[in-house]
Formats: structure tokens, sequence, C-alpha cells
């Protein structure tokens, strides 16, 4: 039997109006595999996507968009035979990023066809959030939020609404209980890390790996304007300004309610986050070794 792999395609994702169905049939033509493609809409309905990738069967089920798409298809490929798969298709495309995915359509197909299958770890908050990469609560969800409510996409949007957001900055105060620990801590931001660095390639833990069985909590103390400046090109956070706590399992109090976002994806305001690693519970295609 052939293998059947479903594409779920968002394509409102990045800034770009490529025929990625067209493009993705050209590369399968002559292989023996059947397609099948599912067009997200515009909202998207969470549960008739679950039950359409359930129903598929698909061997291999691939999100072509950002990282709001994989975190979408993952939820329901978690703890399934099903593979997931990526084609980075959004603006940023961390996630994509940190699994060293191409952009270029052909080199990514190629990774789906004929990569390297593993597992990866994923990290269950407050019983119901799935994140695969970062999450965090502070300033960078706060930047998130003020994006997305911005009427300027792309970098200049990003930049227009970062100098914004990182003038009137607030720190947090947080309670942090881990394993049989319990600290307090003033930040600008606390992150729950399952992986390395954000889109911007910026690296927030370098202790990050995606199969460990680990997470990491990355207590960033301050953010100057010059520590912003070097995350938009890339050139990482100060180490001073940071503190790394590897744990299977956390709790974070917050004494205020703070701005809280996962993969990308502004959640609201929160004043406590559960956080328990899920062990290697999806599947997924990554280039060679």
């Amino acid at each position: 039997m052939p293998d059947k792999i479903l594409f779920v395609i968002n394509k409102t994702s990045g800034e770009n109006n490529n025929d990625w169905q067209a493009g993705i049939e050209a590369y399968f033509k002559g292989k023996d595999v059947v397609l099948e493609f599912y067009h997200l809409p515009d909202p998207v309905d969470c549960n008739s996507l679950d039950q359409y990738i359930k129903d598929a069967k698909a061997d291999k089920v691939v999100a072509v968009g950002g990282d709001g798409t994989i975190s979408l298809v993952a939820k329901s490929v978690r703890g399934t035979p099903m593979i997931l798969g990526v084609i980075p298709a959004g603006s940023a495309n961390g996630m994509a990023k940190e699994l060293i995915i191409p952009t270029k359509l052909e080199d990514a197909l190629q990774i789906i066809d004929s990569g390297r299958q593993t597992y990866m770890d994923t990290i269950l908050l407050n019983d119901k959030h799935l994140c695969l990469h970062l999450s965090d609560v502070g300033i960078n969800a706060q930047l998130i939020k003020n994006f997305e409510e911005g009427d300027t996409r792309g970098k200049i949007g990003y930049l227009k609404v970062a100098w914004k957001t990182i003038i009137r900055r607030q720190a947090l105060e947080v309670t942090i209980k881990n394993d049989d620990k319990s600290f307090c801590r003033k930040a600008i931001m606390v992150v729950i890390a399952n992986a390395g660095k954000y889109g911007t390639g910026a690296v927030i833990n370098p202790e990050g790996e995606i199969d460990d069985g680990l997470f990491e909590i990355v207590i960033v103390k301050r953010l100057t304007l010059w520590g912003f400046l070097k995350i938009m090109l890339s050139l990482g956070f100060d180490n001073k300004n940071m503190e790394i706590h590897q744990t299977r399992s956390v709790n974070i109090l917050a004494k205020h309610r703070a701005h809280f976002q996962v993969d990308g994806e502004y959640i609201g305001k929160v004043d406590k986050i559960a956080a328990v690693i899920q062990p290697k519970n999806i599947q997924i295609m990554l280039p060679e070794a």
C-alpha cells in the first residue's frame, strides 16, 4: 500500500501567494504516494480540523504554514501513529528554524518524502495548551498581542510595536515551584522552553533539546534597548541577565496577571501556569542527521 500524505495548508500564513498545492503535486508526480489536501478556512474550526485529520487515516500529516499551523496539526497527531511533517510558510517560522527545515519547498518536501523519522517532546500548559517550541509570560507575549492588534505587518510592523512595548515594559514578580524547590524572582519575562531559539534566530535557551524528556525555565531579569537590538539582529540574549533551570514540571505564580503566549499565539493574561513535559509523544520527519 502506498503511503498517504495529508497536507494541511494555511494560505493566509506569511506574506507570499504561493500555490502550495500545485508545487506539492509537481514534486510527487510519478511517486507511489496518495496525496490529500485540506485548506484551512478563516477562521479555523479546530474541532472540524481535528476530526478531518483523524478520519483521513494518513501515514503523514504535513502542516504548511507558520508556528500556529504546526501547533494545530500537532494537537491532532500527538499520541497517534501519524507522523508530523513541516513545510515552512509563515512569517518567522521559528519552529522550522529550530528543526533545521529549509524554506525552499522542494528541499522541505524531500524531508517529508525520505527524511529521518524520530520523536519529540511537548509541554502541556494549564492542562489544555500544547507547547512544541517556546512559551512565555511577560514582555514578549505583550509584544505579540500588540503586533496582532497593530495595522502594519512584517518587520516594520514588528519594530513599530516592539519599540512601544520596550519603552512601557513592566517587571514581573513571580514565584517558581520546581520539583522540591521554590524561589521568587523579579523578571521582564519567564520562558517555558522546549527548544532553543526564537523565530528571529536569537538563542534564548542554549540547553534546549526537543527530545531529552526535559524543558527549561528561562528567567530574563532585564531587557535593555541594546538587548532588544541584539535580539532583532539574531545576536542572542545577554547571559548575565538570564537564569536557567531544567525540569520536568513547574508551577509559576505571578503576583499580578501578565500577558501569556504559546508558540507565538497570544492566549491572554494569567497569574498561574502549570507546565509538565510529555516525553516523545509526537512522531516527526526531520532532516538526516
